[in-house]
């Protein structure tokens, strides 16, 4: 039996977004009759979420499960296990930005797994110099966050570890960098970050409780993913200078013709 890297590590579990429960009940996968404040949502390593409620009759305990893995909804009633054919692309959506001052910031939209251990770890990893941050925000709205801001590339084929925009990758328009108050952003997407000029923030619009500290523990950070992510910065920045000196040849070449 393999072992599914999708339930391995759980990071946290807490009340699961209003916005994920409705798609879930509107295709009937939870009743309309259970309460949103009683679905709760454990969010795993890999981008794997299971959500799930409890109810108590004739005192004893049943329990419905929905267990989400990227691209497929597997439920699992009372350890039966049964995939729905229909293949759902859900998503945990946010705001990415940076604090202008004032009361005002500047943001993107990023569609992908902006939940905590998702886009919240990538960015608390991989994006604590405020000009790398500039240059993501510069971008405009995001597909999908990743380690590395990249190079233009086919929109439905990302290389590994770069990120994906509506721009750059698809060519679209209006959907460049945004302002609007503080506050206004808090509110704006599921999880929404802000970049402080000194470290990650971050909110839950559905709860509208505010801005709080983006935290490794929040987040799942393990020293060991600090310790490979400082690893692999360096590497990405050692072969941008490698790039470098190689376009230099290249151009002082081609001016001696």
């Amino acid at each position: 039996m393999i072992k599914s890297v999708y339930l391995e590590d759980k990071k946290y579990t807490e009340i699961a977004p209003p916005g994920i429960v409705k798609q879930m009940k509107d295709r009937g996968i939870i009743s309309e009759r259970v309460p949103y404040d009683t679905i709760y949502i454990d969010v795993y390593g890999a981008g794997s979420w299971k959500i799930w409620y409890q109810k108590f009759f004739r005192k004893y305990l049943q329990k419905a499960l929905t267990e989400y893995n990227l691209s497929a909804i597997i439920i699992n009633v009372r350890n039966t296990y049964k995939t729905i054919t229909e293949v759902t692309n859900m998503s945990t959506r946010g705001r990415i930005g940076m604090y202008l001052g004032n009361g005002n910031t500047i943001s993107v939209y990023s569609h992908y797994d902006n939940y905590l251990s998702g886009s919240g770890s990538i960015l608390k990893l991989y994006y604590s110099d405020e000009d790398k941050i500039k240059e993501l925000i510069a971008q405009g709205d995001i597909s999908s966050l990743d380690k590395f801001i990249g190079e233009k590339h086919d929109f439905d084929n990302r290389p590994d570890g770069w990120c994906t925009f509506y721009k750059r990758d698809r060519g679209e328009d209006d959907v460049d960098a945004v302002e609007m108050p503080l506050d206004d952003l808090a509110k704006t997407e599921e999880y929404n970050y802000l970049w402080d000029g000194k470290k990650w923030l971050y909110s839950k619009g559905y709860v509208c409780d505010g801005w709080h500290v983006l935290t490794n523990k929040e987040c799942g950070i393990t020293t060991k993913d600090k310790e490979q992510a400082k690893k692999e910065i360096a590497e990405h920045e050692s072969k941008k200078e490698q790039h470098k000196d190689i376009d230099k040849m290249l151009d002082d070449f081609l001016a001696k013709f």
